[in-house]
Parts: structure tokens; C-alpha cells; sequence
């Protein structure tokens, strides 16, 4: 969960970013936090983040159902889709390396992913 006014959301977009391009074992969804698509298009590509599955909640309603009382949060969930661990606060590399760690999500990135069009 981010939005584009946050600070420590964008501190860490890069490196999801990244994690995303390298990671085909694992599908990243970025959900913005009551935003207008064009303020988000406007930083994507101000930032040149190139990011897949970037969804829109402008009722901010994941982050009030979750409790989050800031941004950014970032949540796990299983093969089965069970909501399993939850992070606050900017993730840095080493940082998201250690919450996947348990998910067997190795550290080394697999094939480049390429951008859908």
C-alpha cells in the first residue's frame, strides 16, 4: 500500500521495483492509496518506475480494513491467498529478501521479467 505524497513509499519503490523485474515466481501488486490515476501515471513515469499490477483504491479502503496507520504496508499472502505477514515502513532490499525468505523465495533474481504492454 503507498501513495505518491509518501516519502518512505517512495524511498522503496525502487526496490520493488526492482523485486518485480526480477521475480517471475512472484506477483507483486501495488495498491495506491486514494490517488487519481493521473497523479499515480504522472509519478511512475516522472520516476521512471515501469511497474505491472498497479491498482487503484481511492476509498483507501484495503489500508482501513487492514489497520494500517501509515504508509507504507506491505502485505504477504500464501499460495492460498491467506494474508500471513505484514511489514510498515519502507522495505530495503535486504529488508524484503528476509520477509520473502520464509515464503521460499530464494534471494537470487530468476529470469528478467519483461513489462506487459
Amino acid at each position: 500500500l503507498w501513495a505518491t505524497w509518501c516519502p518512505p513509499c517512495r524511498h522503496e519503490m525502487p526496490v520493488l521495483a526492482a523485486a518485480q523485474a526480477h521475480r517471475s515466481d512472484v506477483t507483486f501488486a501495488f495498491v495506491n492509496q486514494g490517488e487519481a490515476a493521473l497523479t499515480i501515471r504522472e509519478y511512475l513515469h516522472g520516476s521512471k518506475l515501469d511497474l505491472r499490477n498497479v491498482l487503484l483504491d481511492s476509498a483507501s479502503s484495503v489500508g482501513q480494513e487492514i489497520g494500517t496507520r501509515g504508509l507504507p504496508a506491505t502485505l504477504f499472502f500464501d499460495v492460498g491467498g491467506r494474508l500471513v505477514d505484514t511489514h510498515f515502513g519502507p522495505l530495503s532490499t535486504a529488508s524484503l529478501a528476509d520477509k520473502m525468505a520464509p515464503f521460499g523465495v530464494g534471494n537470487e533474481p530468476s529470469r528478467p521479467v519483461h513489462p506487459r504492454p
